[in-house]
């Protein structure tokens, strides 16, 4: 009997582990895996899995600050840029030398723009009569005419304008602060990359908050810089199994109190926001948040947070979540509005002030430029379609980024909101 005990004793734990069935197995093996991923993350100092990071970053295409905008959304920020150096070609009281500079930036123009000669020839005369005799209407028909010639190119070309690739329209796009450029004309991703505090910070709570076992989702780690303005891509979703940021977007903050709106960011074009755990207070909080469970809430599908830090114990109480929250332009927040504006680009009268005021304020407004608009303290995300990274480090497309940032990072995942180089924490060493 004794050795027939034994021998089963014996049998079962020689076992395979699979034996327990499906579901046992996959989470011995997940267990299994996560902890040599742990060990393998920390065992990695921080500032060699930075310049990593950074590195994979720079050849990977996403610090194009509009590389994951099509149609109409591109054509806007196309706009925005294109309007702002054509306002600046006419200018009050020039003398000979600033005259021939500005014809030259208009030369420069009509050749990124891809202009006929017959057009090129019609804006040089427009130019040179707004710079005999200035006024305002010159100056804005000229804006206007240069808009109506760039969106027939556009339409022609299927909504791709030869237009992303050009030094000229990078340059144009880095004086309105939406790109920085490198000597040799291609993007610098040190101003769009996270920053190194930030990141350093973020890891150093990150993993004494494993050895706290207050992570369940070891693999990604995400950062929210609020100290970069709100029309910049500022949240970081970094894979650090494959140490490469998977996803990164446009994120609100949050609009503060009535009379404080402008301090707060409550504008969506630039502005960084001040912090609170406060109830009702409606600011953003900083610090490592735990992401829980998903839900359906007033703005669509959203996702439940929970503050870790004595910065924002209050998160959970104050309701702030992640949810969805449309990139703001006026394709999106007011699409009839924006048909509008493009139809009357294509009928407005040239010798008609109002009529080119009117205009311009449909197409060139800054609320064409991506930007998420404030909220009462909650992640708001782009509900656009949008790419990731996927393992093998290309490119992938998902119809909803705030879907994708549901489904990856619910259910335990840690996000880290920077405020500065002088934030504290209870899990900084």
């Amino acid at each position: 009997m004794k050795s027939s005990l034994l021998m089963m004793f014996l049998l079962f734990t020689l076992m395979p582990t699979s034996f327990g069935g499906d579901y046992c197995a996959s989470n011995m093996g997940e267990e299994i895996t996560s902890t040599t991923l742990d060990t393998l993350s920390s065992s990695i100092p921080v500032d060699e899995r930075y310049q990593a990071l950074k590195k994979d970053y720079e050849t990977s295409g996403m610090c194009d600050p509009i590389y994951n905008y099509t149609g109409d959304s591109k054509l806007g920020v196309y706009f925005k840029a294109i309007g702002k150096e054509a306002y600046s070609l006419c200018p009050f009281q020039e003398n000979n030398i600033e005259r021939s500079k500005h014809l030259g930036k208009l030369i420069k123009l009509q050749e990124d723009l891809g202009l006929a000669l017959s057009d090129k020839v019609e804006t040089s005369h427009m130019l040179e009569e707004c710079q005999k005799s200035w006024s305002e209407r010159e100056q804005l028909a000229l804006e206007v005419r240069l808009l109506q010639l760039f969106k027939a190119k556009y339409k022609e070309s299927e909504k791709s304008p030869p237009l992303p690739g050009t030094r000229y329209v990078h340059e144009m796009m880095a004086k309105i602060a939406m790109l920085k450029l490198k000597a040799d004309g291609s993007p610098d991703c040190d101003d769009q990359f996270i920053e190194p505090d930030a990141f350093k910070k973020a890891m150093e709570g990150f993993e004494n908050l494993k050895k706290l076992h207050k992570v369940q989702k070891t693999q990604f780690l995400t950062i929210v810089d609020y100290t970069k303005p709100s029309n910049t891509r500022r949240m970081y979703v970094i894979d650090l199994n494959n140490n490469r940021v998977v996803n990164q977007t446009w994120v609100a903050h949050g609009m503060g109190t009535v009379g404080n709106l402008a301090a707060k960011g409550v504008d969506g074009f630039g502005s960084a926001p001040q912090t609170s755990n406060t109830p009702n207070s409606n600011l953003s909080s900083g610090g490592f948040i735990r992401t829980m469970e998903n839900y359906k809430g007033e703005y669509g599908p959203s996702m439940r947070l929970e503050g870790l830090d004595q910065t924002n114990s209050n998160i959970r109480a104050r309701a702030i979540v992640l949810h969805p929250f449309g990139v703001q332009n006026l394709l999106t927040s007011d699409p009839e509005k924006y048909r509008q504006g493009l139809q009357s680009l294509d009928a407005v009268d040239l010798n008609d002030r109002s009529s080119l005021i009117q205009t311009l304020n449909h197409t060139t407004d800054q609320s064409l430029s991506p930007y998420i608009n404030a909220t009462q303290g909650c992640l708001g995300i782009s509900n656009e379609p949008a790419p990731i990274r996927g393992a093998d480090g290309s490119i992938q497309s998902v119809t909803s980024e705030s879907e994708f940032l549901r489904n990856t990072l619910s259910g335990g995942s840690i996000i880290f909101s920077y405020t500065g180089a002088d934030q504290t924490s209870k899990y900084f060493k």
